[in-house]
């Protein structure tokens, strides 16, 4: 593979892509595969471009996540306007350089387990703006840090635990 370091397939009609192909992407920093029809990420152990910084599969028909592998790197996962039911969030500790959190506008109806946010040293943004939240369970949200928590949109009632 040639020294690339950004790869942009914005505005295609992609149903699917062939991560296995970046696994000697070693230059590889940024991918965009916003604006597609994609319904899946599955990137694996052997297939994730070790030195990516940021993702950003926005705007597709995404239903389902694969765990993240150990992207050491990745400062910018960007997943908004998608169909996402469910997220992966213990494999966030997989990438403990993220900075920018982007799930807004998907179908979410939990954040990840308690720990998880605070374990993530970089953390700055976490956006869930307009997903199906009903419920912040405050042991979920806790941090040490001041982070950008962005929830506008969502069914939460007036009440918080």
């Amino acid at each position: 593979m040639p020294r690339l370091s950004e790869l942009s397939l914005r505005k295609n009609l992609l149903r699917s892509f062939p991560w296995r192909s970046l696994r000697n992407a070693s230059h590889l920093l940024e991918i965009s595969l916003s604006n597609n029809r994609l319904t899946n990420v599955d990137i694996t152990e052997d297939s994730a471009p070790r030195n990516l910084r940021k993702l950003s599969v926005a705007s597709n028909n995404l239903q389902f996540i694969t765990p993240f592998p150990n992207l050491p790197c990745l400062t910018h996962l960007v997943l908004f306007d998608n169909k996402l039911r469910d997220f992966p969030w213990e494999s966030l500790l997989n990438l403990p350089r993220l900075a920018d959190l982007i799930l807004s506008s998907n179908s979410l109806a939990r954040v990840g387990p308690g720990g998880i946010l605070n374990r993530l040293k970089h953390l700055e943004i976490v956006d869930l703006r307009g997903n199906n939240l009903t419920r912040l369970p405050e042991a979920s949200l806790r941090t040490d840090r001041s982070i950008q928590l962005r929830l506008a949109g969502n069914p939460i009632p007036t009440e918080l635990e």
